[in-house]
């Protein structure tokens, strides 16, 4: 009884005798000494004897000796913050279901304490009155206008041991999710969504998207905590708890797009099971794992995305996924997973795996949107035969050389926040808005260079194959020497940088014309502005005859003083719109 009662004293105890004194007194004597206003000479034990035994000395009693030492404990009970304290914490362990530590009589008339206590005490009174009735919901409104946790809560009014009434308080706080007003307690609410565990917060989840999207969307620091705990990018986040009404009140309260879809395909495809079922090995597993990763830095610029498995994979999914809306199987057996991303201009085709993947880029227009993102059935050998704007490899340090390729040639930029680019090295992750990601060391280069050689015959080899030939296969190829030439550039090889350019660009390649034509272009830009229009013409046709489509393009839209330059004009703008140029594409109303 020692252990019970230690530990509830808010001061020390007043009683004039020692705690030891012995023998203990009974009941009928400590009611005597009650009836005669000697409460001092009542121990500590002496009340620990009398709350335990209480009720049998009631069970022998008349009602009206019932009443009378009931109202007599009542008043020393309310006289002393101490014995208040005692009193009330074993009426909580009794309610909790810790055994009859407080006479039934008094538990059943608690509430006449009401007037008589004051202060922490009168607070407690109002938790064990609440417990008495299950009013936990109650508790609840409590435990949020102290602006504590359920367990700081019961731990202030020292009653931790009361397990049960602490666990009711806590399954009441969804409900109390529903009414709260969180203009003044959206910080407590988010406290509790830390504190308490998984399954309860994300019933409390469930209330705030479900109940009060409303509200929720009126606080902008609890949005902020939304997107950085419930984005679907975010692998041990809330998203993949939550129902499918939650997710929709997600999208329209933060930016959301279909991403972690893609994240989906790929756990599912490093699943052993099916890994080993596909033939997948540890390095190819990697290399799906990289593609996931390097686009997860574009989140918010992918306008949506459509996944595609060919039937050997569809076949060996979970039928739940074989059946979700987002995944949808290629016409071909056999070959590669892809994911087609929409971005604002252009639309990318992401090969996971095979011989020589790819990375392709077409212009948005309305054939290509039809083909990669309405097509059914759709078929990946379709997506290959089309004309592709550009082509990029997954050789090795393919994310830093990627990462370049759609800044520069696409304007496509990694997400606002991104510092670094997750899955490569420290010393390779860091990233410059200005600069993109540092360039791998010599050796790497040389390495990158031998795996692209390999790379671009296999992949020349392939677009044989599907029956490409002409103009369209010579774009083709051209497209993977530019590949070459960014490496050799990176190595100050300077003259295998512009042979590699002056080849693709031979071949059809516009973005390598461009670049090789870039300082003939920019020496034009400046006789321009300095109204020099004929030198800057002379310039631009010399670009343009050289394969450039923005010198074309600029010829184009500075042909407006003869009616020779304007049908000039209008040659050089469908032979920039031939070799695949957005603008002159858009001006000749092509797409």
């Amino acid at each position: 009884m020692q252990r019970l009662a230690k530990g509830i004293e808010e001061k020390p105890w007043k009683a004039g005798l020692d705690i030891s004194t012995f023998p203990p007194k009974t009941v009928s004597e400590i009611l005597l000494l009650l009836d005669s206003g000697q409460d001092e000479l009542i121990s500590i034990l002496d009340w620990v004897h009398l709350l335990d035994h209480k009720a049998a000395w009631d069970a022998v009693h008349s009602d009206q000796d019932i009443a009378r030492t009931s109202a007599k404990i009542f008043r020393a009970i309310a006289k002393d913050n101490s014995l208040t304290q005692l009193a009330l914490f074993r009426a909580a362990l009794t309610i909790d279901g810790s055994g009859t530590l407080f006479p039934p009589i008094l538990l059943e008339h608690l509430h006449l304490l009401s007037d008589s206590v004051l202060g922490r005490q009168k607070e407690l009174l109002d938790i064990v009155l609440h417990s008495k009735h299950e009013d936990f919901l109650a508790i609840a409104g409590l435990v949020a206008t102290a602006d504590l946790s359920v367990e700081e809560f019961f731990s202030r009014y020292r009653l931790p041991r009361c397990t049960r009434l602490k666990q009711e308080t806590m399954n009441s706080l969804p409900r109390l999710f529903e009414e709260l007003d969180l203009s003044s307690r959206a910080g407590w609410c988010l406290y509790m969504l830390k504190e308490t565990d998984r399954s309860l917060s994300v019933a409390m989840l469930e209330v705030l998207l479900s109940k009060r999207q409303g509200d929720v969307q009126k606080v902008p620091y609890v949005l902020e905590w939304l997107d950085e705990n419930c984005h679907p990018r975010h692998d041990e986040g809330y998203w993949f708890e939550l129902s499918e009404s939650s997710h929709s009140a997600l999208r329209e309260l933060i930016t959301i797009s279909d991403f972690h879809y893609f994240r989906k395909l790929v756990d599912l495809l490093r699943d052993s099971t099916i890994s080993n079922a596909l033939r997948l090995d540890e390095h190819g597993l990697k290399q799906i794992k990289s593609r996931s990763l390097f686009w997860a830095h574009y989140e918010s610029r992918i306008l949506s995305l459509r996944i595609l498995v060919p039937g050997d994979t569809y076949q060996k999914l979970p039928m739940f996924i074989q059946t979700a809306d987002w995944l949808e199987r290629f016409e071909e057996q056999g070959g590669s997973e892809a994911v087609v991303f929409e971005f604002e201009h252009v639309l990318i085709l992401e090969v996971l795996r095979d011989v020589a993947s790819e990375i392709r880029v077409f212009l948005k227009n309305t054939r290509n949107v039809n083909l990669l993102l309405r097509s059914n059935p759709a078929s990946l050998e379709r997506f290959r035969n089309a004309h592709q704007d550009g082509v990029h490899d997954h050789a090795v340090c393919w994310q830093w050389a990627c990462e370049q390729w759609l800044r520069t040639n696409y304007k496509i930029l990694p997400d606002d926040r991104v510092t670094r680019f997750r899955g490569l090295p420290p010393a390779a992750s860091s990233y410059s808005r200005l600069h993109g990601l540092p360039a791998p060391d010599g050796d790497m280069l040389d390495r990158r260079s031998d795996e692209l050689e390999y790379w671009s015959a296999s992949f020349y080899a392939r677009e044989q194959s599907l029956g490409k030939h002409g103009a369209e296969l010579d774009r083709a190829h051209g497209q993977t020497f530019s590949l070459k030439g960014i490496n050799h550039r990176e190595r100050g090889r300077k003259d295998e940088y512009k042979r590699c350019l002056s080849k693709a660009s031979e071949l059809g390649d516009r973005y390598a014309a461009d670049e090789l034509c870039q300082p003939l272009i920019e020496e034009a830009k400046a006789f321009g502005r300095r109204r020099n229009i004929a030198k800057m013409r002379a310039l631009l046709e010399k670009a343009a005859g050289q394969g450039s489509a923005e010198a074309m393009v600029a010829l184009a839209l500075a042909s407006s003083q003869t009616e020779y330059d304007r049908r000039q004009g209008d040659e050089w703008l469908k032979k920039a719109a031939r070799l695949g140029h957005p603008k002159a594409r858009r001006i000749l109303r092509m797409d």
